[in-house]
């Protein structure tokens, strides 16, 4: 087995550090990049990133939030993120839920968890409804504008406007708020595929640790697109909060559907997947060779390219330029992780430029 050598990072003692570490070190640097139509897409810095999360977590300490536990449930967005990182930053414990499970397995989730609050995409407005019935929820903190707010109904961008309103005015709360490390910030429900889900519980220390251990192991590129459901410990945490700590820009994938248009908007340079998407995407390739007819120029070109590699000679930017141009062109590294990767597929992504 080969030994890498390991990198040297800085150490991040909580999550707090993490996002004003990244606001000072990268400032208007794009943090996120964010499909708003076909061909359009909005950018937040890091700067921004910071003020939001800084802002959103003044108003949650300001509704008496402190110490509460909140349920998070929603697709891969820029609030889901602030609201993560704002809530377990503001002393608030955060519990992300699978957006898959039914109205009864999150309500049991919820009730098991003790929240008392969520946070949710108007995609699960009926649910949220639904669960105000069953459970203790008294907030409900919907990332998009709606038509019903005030009582129990509150929306991302007012919450954020309020916290921006009082920090002006003076309030420093989110900063004077003290974080115990070692104490539980998360609680993230595992799948189940053993028996009933169970709750693990997580801390700024567990996180923060598993952040630098990662970027000890490896080096980042500039773009990534997140696909994975962003609710599972490998994408926040690998996907999301590691590459805030490098300076990545992240771009969100709005649907499994649109990944081969997302590719091409988006162009990214990384991207962390599990097995099974890069089986299908290596499967792909060569699927399409024989379709068009250029299998066998294309196994040529491989056996070029690894005799010249061996010389130090790299021309597969330019033998596998097609190839490459599907996944938008630049993608360079892919983080495998949740499951084993067969020896194959990192050969076969490498021999056409991919690591």
């Amino acid at each position: 087995m080969k030994n890498y050598s390991l990198y040297k990072c800085e150490q991040i003692k909580d999550l707090r550090e993490l996002v004003k570490r990244s606001a000072e070190r990268f400032g208007n640097r794009d943090a996120f990049r964010i499909k708003v139509s076909e061909n359009k897409v909005r950018a937040v810095s890091y700067r921004k990133l910071y003020s939001d999360v800084q802002a959103l977590g003044t108003a949650l300490i300001s509704l008496d939030l402190y110490g509460k536990h909140i349920a998070l449930l929603g697709e891969n967005s820029y609030e889901w993120v602030v609201v993560y990182l704002a809530a377990v930053n503001a002393g608030c414990v955060i519990i992300p839920i699978d957006k898959e499970l039914s109205c009864t397995e999150i309500s049991a989730i919820i009730k098991q968890s003790e929240s008392i609050a969520i946070a949710y995409s108007e995609t699960f407005k009926d649910t949220v409804e639904n669960l105000l019935l069953k459970t203790a929820i008294k907030l409900c903190l919907c990332f998009q504008k709606q038509a019903e707010t005030g009582g129990s109904y509150k929306c991302f961008a007012d919450l954020v406007s309020l916290g921006g309103r009082l920090i002006l005015q003076g309030n420093d709360a989110y900063n004077k708020t003290l974080l115990d490390k070692d104490k539980m910030a998360v609680i993230l429900f595992t799948s189940g595929t053993t028996g009933k889900s169970k709750g693990v519980m997580l801390s700024h220390k567990n996180l923060s640790s598993a952040i630098v251990g990662a970027m000890r192991a490896i080096r980042t590129e500039r773009v990534t697109m997140s696909v994975l459901p962003i609710h599972h410990t490998y994408e926040c945490t690998c996907g999301i909060l590691t590459a805030l700590y490098a300076g990545v820009t992240i771009c969100f994938c709005d649907s499994l559907k649109y990944v081969p248009e997302n590719l091409k908007l988006f162009k990214p340079s990384m991207m962390v997947l599990v097995p099974m998407f890069l089986e299908a995407m290596y499967k792909k390739i060569w699927d399409s060779a024989k379709r068009h007819g250029t299998e066998k120029v294309l196994k040529m070109f491989v056996r070029l390219s690894n005799a010249l590699l061996k010389f130090h000679i790299d021309f597969r930017p330019i033998f596998f330029r097609l190839v490459r141009l599907a996944f938008g062109g630049r993608l360079k590294l892919i983080i495998s992780g949740g499951a084993p990767l067969r020896g194959e597929l990192v050969r076969g992504f490498n021999e056409l430029g991919i690591k």
